[in-house]
């Protein structure tokens, strides 16, 4: 790693080892794979915001705010969205701007307390940045979940609306009670064998504190137009970054309804138009006390989900919205996306009640480029494999139980 490399004019700098194994150059520091972009003010490096909800978690934002403050890429800007908190969460997060008076990070406040939907809103009206981080005030990010989620961004394959990696469990205190998210298990087993959810941490506990070697293992992508829409494949808010552009062309009007969970919202439907890329590794933290909005149980094993599922926003509330916003903007979905992937959305997204209703008033509802006809058969090809998706589930349940062995990461998807 230290030896010497000399340039044309005889000055010497550090040689470094490249990408596999590539040897570097005073010309090509990364390795001769290498290309170098134009000039710095003609390609810049790309912003991205973070944005930190908090409502009543004064003794979780200090060590929220020093992990965001500590990543390792540089040109990013957070604001901190005080939810009205009755707690003195406003006054830590004003004392830790002032102590550390970081230009990157600001504080906005509302003025009543509106939910987590609204509290995204604000955020995003208060940056720019063409990637967005919605981050949990009680959760914790690794000091290289910015640059890895931008390399799973800008790799050179496809693009995708958002990214989520994995994120290791934490208690109160702090404590580590889990080393993956349950429900991240079901893309992992999509490739075919559960190794892929074997040795992908080594922990290390002696010395000061614990210490974490990851096994890097290849991003999952999960396709727009696919399957994976009925189900959960992700972790949580704070474990994903979003494109902007893909935000602002999935919330609708009346989300703001949603004050927990609406992550959900911004998930589904930012798979629907955009796809999502899963990266297996771990990058973060996400932290169960019991008082969680959403996350309130307890870890008991298994591919359960933290949620408390008599809490959840009904999905149907979800579906509602998001019909209402993508009838109101079908021209441009159809401008975006082309014709029969606004159809197949609307297709799977609206509610069985407001189906026959839609199918009866056609384009005065939808505009011009709402077509009945082929509404009605993307309607029909997504129920009947909705329909096979859950045979197909049950029958694997049914076959593991008479074959007297647990699948022990759930129905593999």
């Amino acid at each position: 790693m230290s030896e010497k490399a000399k340039t044309t004019t005889g000055q010497e700098v550090p040689r470094h080892r490249g990408p596999m194994g590539l040897a570097a150059s005073a010309d090509h520091p990364f390795g001769t794979g290498t290309v170098a972009l134009p000039a710095a003010e003609d390609v810049t490096l790309p912003s991205v915001s973070v944005i930190v909800t908090c409502y009543n978690y004064e003794a979780f934002l200090p060590a929220c705010l020093r992990a965001i403050a500590a990543q390792d890429y540089p040109n990013f800007d957070c604001v901190i969205v005080n939810d009205a908190s009755t707690d003195q969460s406003a006054e830590v997060a004003r004392t830790w701007l002032a102590e550390t008076g970081d230009s990157r990070f600001s504080l906005v406040e509302h003025e009543e307390n509106r939910g987590q939907m609204a509290a995204f809103k604000t955020g995003l009206a208060a940056t720019k940045g063409v990637f967005v981080v919605f981050v949990d005030a009680d959760d914790l990010l690794f000091p290289d979940f910015l640059s890895s989620h931008l390399n799973a961004h800008l790799n050179g394959g496809y693009m995708v609306a958002f990214t989520c990696s994995d994120q290791i469990q934490i208690s109160e205190t702090g404590e580590v009670i889990g080393g993956t998210y349950p429900q991240l298990m079901r893309p992992r087993l999509r490739r075919g064998s559960e190794a892929e959810t074997d040795d992908a941490l080594e922990w290390r506990f002696a010395g000061t504190g614990p210490q974490l070697r990851r096994e890097p293992r290849a991003p999952i992508h999960l396709p727009a137009i696919s399957r994976h829409v009925r189900d959960w494949y992700w972790s949580t808010t704070s474990a994903m970054m979003y494109r902007r552009a893909a935000l602002l062309f999935v919330l609708s009007e009346d989300c703001d309804a949603f004050r927990i969970s609406a992550d959900f919202y911004l998930v589904k439907y930012c798979q629907l138009v955009g796809g999502s890329l899963i990266l297996p590794d771990v990058h973060g933290c996400y932290r169960r006390h019991g008082a969680n909005g959403f996350g309130s149980s307890p870890v008991i094993g298994g591919e359960q989900s933290p949620a408390d599922k008599l809490r959840h926003v009904p999905y149907g509330k979800f579906k509602a919205s998001f019909t209402r916003h993508v009838l109101a903007n079908f021209d441009r979905y159809v401008s975006v996306l082309g014709s029969d992937h606004a159809h197949l959305i609307l297709a799977q997204v609206t509610p069985k009640a407001a189906i026959g209703k839609l199918l009866m008033s056609g384009r005065s509802r939808g505009g011009k480029n709402l077509k009945r006809p082929t509404l009605l058969y993307y309607r029909f090809w997504w129920r009947l494999f909705e329909v096979a998706l859950v045979f197909g589930r049950r029958r694997r349940m049914l076959g593991n139980l008479f074959a007297g062995r647990s699948d022990r990461a759930g129905p593999r998807v």
